[in-house]
């Protein structure tokens, strides 16, 4: 930048005060450690000394090439950015936090965040545009990786109170399965006990297609639910929660129904029991009810959210340690708990007020310390029409079988265990490989009329299985099992495949075997 000449009104004073200024500017615009870039009126450009480490490059090749659209500093996905910053610049316009990105001269991406701001000169004249650039490579990079640290908190937060639900259904699977054992040695078995396992187990697959539910807002399964008798059919499991020291006392009144997801009124009612429970660490009494109300105008002027109307209402209560107003403010926030470190995950709440705003209900709680707790959850009627005399459910039909070749590729032996028993059974002429290089053993050695095949294995992926043997047995039909849902799994299906997803029960192993011979008969 050059000195202005004296014209004859001005003084030595003031020249010298103006060349003392620009100085001043000069030496301020080279040092101040923010990249900047100044662009006169005649499109010239002056880059400071942090710009220029900015961009990594000279100070004539930024002047020379700053106006050209195929400057090396552009990436090839920014050209209409830099082309819409050409254009602002040269209309001497005002922007803000305008992001791009550039290459410098190593190869290495910079994300930087821009600032134009037209320079008004003391007369009202322009005098140009200067830019103000923010590097934000480190900061965004700083973030993805707080992000990341987050979700891994979340999953870990997410994983304990799993653990905790499934404890809870294990305690009844397990110990009604002691319970049958000791009752097969005296020879005598209880079938409700058998039944008691088989719920729980049922329980366990609708606590994980929840979890999927709640993490991917998935729409829940809708129906019209008798609330009391939905209460009573977890009683066993609930009462397993409590300990001796804890008197249940229930009150269920008929008829009261609701539309909404039976497993997610089964969830519900669960964690707030076990609340209720962890409040109670020296005893008391726990209450559970469950009837018809009908709310006034009254009721729902003082309570944000609530219509008027009938409502069934769900209340739990306790008689436990009570909660100050801080707390009971927050209790629904995902990962607020008030619990030692590693006994609670600050989940439970959030999922069960999720659940009650996806039936279209409201949840209030009532509490003070030393005085318990009661949380009271209004969930509106069904329309009468949905909530006849239930109906019989027909029992599916049993599986049929057949005398077809089938290879099993399964890695746990659990699961190979049971769909071994149940091709046997159904007369199919069954090959078993636990690993990828067992199953192409077989295959060389034979035909086969379907494969059934786990999906995530050691050695190679179910897909890659599947398109290896039908490089010699073309258009092999595949079963393919997995606990993924199709989305989350890397490959697509062919026309030739099916997918079933885990845990399948026995009569389901059967049906879409028979469905795959079926609909892909193949000729030898």
């Amino acid at each position: 930048m050059s000195n202005p000449t004296m014209s004859q009104d001005e003084s030595p004073a003031d020249t010298n005060h103006v060349a003392t200024s620009l100085a001043r500017f000069e030496a301020l615009f080279e040092q101040v450690p923010v990249p900047m870039i100044i662009v006169g009126l005649d499109w010239s450009t002056t880059f400071n000394q942090a710009a220029l480490e900015l961009f990594g490059r000279d100070h004539d090749e930024l002047t020379s090439l700053s106006f050209r659209p195929g400057a090396p500093w552009i990436p090839a996905d920014q050209e209409e950015a830099w082309a819409e910053m050409r254009r602002g610049v040269a209309a001497g316009e005002r922007t803000t936090g305008r992001r791009f990105a550039l290459i410098r001269a190593s190869g290495e991406r910079r994300e930087v965040e821009g600032s134009s701001i037209p320079v008004v000169m003391p007369g009202g004249g322009s005098g140009g545009v200067i830019t103000v650039l923010t590097d934000l490579t480190d900061r965004l990079s700083l973030e993805g990786k707080f992000r990341h640290a987050q979700k891994m908190e979340a999953l870990g937060r997410l994983a304990g109170g799993v653990a905790h639900d499934f404890n809870n259904i294990l305690m009844a699977i397990v110990g009604y399965a002691e319970f049958i054992a000791r009752d097969s040695r005296d020879g005598a078995v209880d079938p409700a006990h058998a039944d008691h396992v088989v719920t729980a187990a049922r329980r366990a697959i609708d606590l994980t297609a929840r979890l999927t539910a709640f993490a991917r807002r998935e729409a829940s399964r809708l129906e019209a639910v008798d609330v009391a008798q939905t209460v009573e059919s977890v009683m066993p499991i609930l009462k397993r929660l409590a300990p001796e020291s804890i008197e249940i006392a229930v009150h269920l009144e008929p008829g009261s129904s609701v539309v909404l997801d039976r497993s997610e009124l089964e969830m519900v009612v669960v964690n707030l029991v076990v609340n209720a429970v962890d409040a109670m660490p020296d005893g008391g009494r726990l209450t559970l009810e469950v009837g018809l109300v009908d709310l006034d105008a009254a009721h729902e002027t003082t309570h944000l959210g609530q219509i008027a109307g009938r409502h069934v209402l769900v209340a739990v209560s306790d008689t436990g340690t009570g909660m100050d107003a801080a707390t009971r403010a927050r209790i629904f926030e995902p990962f607020y708990t008030t619990k030692g470190m590693g006994e609670g995950t600050g989940l439970g709440l959030a999922m069960v007020f999720a659940a009650v705003e996806r039936a279209m209900g409201t949840i209030w709680v009532y509490s003070e310390p030393g005085h318990g707790t009661t949380f009271k959850i209004y969930l509106p009627l069904a329309d009468p029409e949905l909530t006849g005399a239930p109906r019989d459910v027909e029992s599916p039909a049993a599986p049929v079988g057949g005398s077809e070749s089938i290879l099993l590729l399964e890695d746990d032996a659990s699961v190979r265990d049971l769909v071994t028993t149940v091709l046997q059974e159904l007369g199919y002429d069954l090959s078993v490989a636990t690993r990828p290089s067992e199953a192409f053993a077989l295959a060389d050695a034979r035909h086969f009329d379907l494969l059934v095949s786990d999906v995530v294995m050691p050695e190679m992926t179910g897909d890659a299985v599947a398109a290896r043997l039908r490089e010699s047995q073309p258009g092999l039909p595949v079963v393919f099992m997995s606990g993924y849902t199709a989305s989350a799994l890397e490959f697509s299906l062919g026309p030739r495949d099916s997918l079933v997803h885990k845990p399948l029960a026995p009569s389901e192993v059967g049906r879409v075997v028979r469905d795959a011979m079926d609909r892909f008969p193949r000729s030898r």
